[in-house]
């Protein structure tokens, strides 16, 4: 920062002894359209300011590094000061954006001329422009100037677009731009941020000083206490709880920070259980780490494992069958190979496995489909919930089998199990194509292709999203009108179901939750009440 001269268009105040100190955030205000991040300039600081001259602080946001919500509008300020520290009161400091794009001042103007108040501080709004679509990465640079004085931001548009959690998970990891945020339940340090607290908004994991610095993250996994990310270059990553070593770093020790998963493999495809995960390598095989007491590692015994281990096939019906995706649940494992035929392993109680059968098996099975609704058919997609099992297949229609209780099977249902599976109701849907599945611990989320999204199972916190607690044996529509609802006027392009809460990405770049808030799942900054219908997840901030 250079100094200047104060002229006649200025006054002084008296010395302001509540300045707040530099790179403080005075605020949280909110944006009125997709989440953007906000990156501050370092702070400029007066070289040796003769006497009358003024410093310009930023004031909010202050910080190397800010990102707001979607609620409202986005309040920026800056204040002056002379070399003593008192408020300059009435100068004006002109704001202006390197484009106009997709930011706007408050009314549309491209600028804004402000006068410094009582504090010296000049405040302005920024909102995203009507009908704007930014591209994730998309930058602007916010700049505030007074004579010969100036601060600037760069603004970087940068939504969520990949979110996961699992079937008895309490908390949420995201990926905006290659970098994983988190938030909700800590307690295992599953969170990523070098310590075991809930947070209600989302923070972002920690890089610096680990493993996964510099990694652009593709995919994240979520288990019960422990998070997984795989990167651009195949690489796995780990942390939280490593009970069952499911860390994969050849210990039970847990770790607050990323991890490296230890193994020279490289994968393209990841899932996280409660105390085991898999993955798929880049040659198409499954490999598996953690607890394998029911044999959901897949290899043939039920000892746990704290390094990947591959799952048998040799003599199993996935035999040189190439894996494109996989998912487990409490207890047991799916693969979906390239053909669309789907393999399970693990514990078949209440007949998790779906190949007719209610007993566990250590190697991978072919899941039944002759003389089921599902004969025939090309599976797309799999999701695994506490104990059971969903299937999307190409003509978009969704099929179930495991445990029935509370409807989780969609068929009509509420008690027993299926071990082969079964339609899934569409009498909500009509003839709308399925396009995302996701179990969670006893209920179930489905989008279609218009962007409407289902939900089926158990209701008790509102995670199906439709306005009640009742449990519905077959899917409902989750609401998607109201003020504050992120799925009015936008269509879900992603879906994810957890231990009592639900997820959504939308089409406007949105995220959004619903169920129950304890530990501050849903990500909108409180821990209650649950939430009936859906709400806006913010922003890291």
């Amino acid at each position: 920062m250079t100094g200047t001269t104060i002229t006649d268009d200025v006054t002084t105040s008296g010395q302001n002894p509540a300045r707040p100190s530099r790179r403080t955030v005075l605020g949280a205000a909110a944006w009125a359209a997709p989440a953007i991040t906000v990156v501050a300039a370092s702070p400029a600081v007066a070289a040796s300011a003769p006497s009358g001259a003024t410093l310009m602080e930023r004031t909010n946001p202050s910080g190397p590094a800010f990102a707001e919500d979607t609620a409202a509008s986005r309040v920026v300020s800056v204040s002056l000061y002379d070399d003593e520290f008192n408020a300059i009161v009435g100068a004006t400091v002109i704001f202006t954006l390197s484009s106009s794009s997709w930011l706007r001042f408050t009314g549309g103007a491209t600028s804004a001329a402000v006068t410094t108040d009582a504090n010296g501080t000049a405040t302005t709004s920024l909102t995203v422009a009507p009908g704007a679509a930014p591209t994730p990465g998309d930058t602007v640079t916010l700049l505030a100037s007074h004579q010969a004085l100036s601060e600037s931001w760069t603004i970087t548009y940068r939504p969520f677009t990949a979110i996961s959690t699992g079937p008895t998970a309490n908390h949420v990891l995201a990926i905006s731009s290659g970098a994983v945020y988190a938030w909700g339940a800590g307690g295992g340090g599953q969170l990523g941020v070098d310590n075991q607290g809930d947070y209600a908004t989302p923070v972002a994991v920690i890089t610096t000083g680990t493993p996964m610095a510099g990694k652009t993250i593709t995919a994240v996994a979520t288990g019960d206490y422990h998070s997984l990310a795989l990167a651009s270059d195949g690489n796995l990553y780990a942390w939280g709880s490593g009970s069952y070593g499911k860390l994969g770093t050849g210990n039970t020790s847990n770790a607050l920070k990323p991890v490296r998963v230890n193994t020279s493999r490289r994968f393209t495809a990841i899932s996280a259980g409660p105390v085991h995960n898999l993955a798929v390598a880049t040659d198409g095989t499954v490999h598996a780490w953690g607890s394998g007491g029911s044999g959901q590692l897949g290899n043939g015994g039920t000892a746990s494992s704290s390094v990947p281990v591959a799952v048998t096939t040799t003599g199993t019906p996935m035999a040189g069958k190439t894996i494109t995706a996989v998912a487990n649940g409490a207890g047991h494992s799916l693969a979906l190979d390239s053909e669309g035929s789907v393999y399970s392993w693990g514990s078949g109680a209440a007949g998790a496995l779906g190949n007719g059968a209610s007993t566990d098996s250590t190697v991978p099975v072919l899941v039944t489909t002759a003389g089921t609704p599902m004969a025939d058919k090309v599976v797309t997609a799999i999701a695994t919930g506490f104990d059971h099992s969903l299937a999307l297949t190409s003509d978009g229609t969704v099929y179930a089998w495991g445990n029935a209780g509370n409807g989780r099977l969609g068929d009509g249902t509420g008690t027993g199990s299926s071990s082969v599976p079964v339609l899934v109701d569409r009498s909500a849907m009509g003839t709308r194509t399925i396009v995302a599945i996701s179990a969670g611990s006893s209920h179930n989320v489905a989008a279609a292709s218009d962007g409407s999204v289902y939900a089926w199972g158990f209701n008790g916190n509102g995670q199906l999203g439709n306005g009640t607690t009742t449990r519905a044996l077959v899917p409902v529509v989750v609401t998607s009108t109201g003020a504050g609802n992120p799925l009015a006027g936008a269509g879900a392009t992603a879906v994810t179901a957890g231990y009592s809460s639900s997820w959504a990405l939308t089409s406007t770049r949105l995220t959004a939750s619903w169920g129950q808030a304890a530990l501050g799942r849903l990500g909108n900054g409180t821990i209650t009440p649950n939430a009936l219908v859906p709400v806006k997840v913010l922003t890291p901030r």
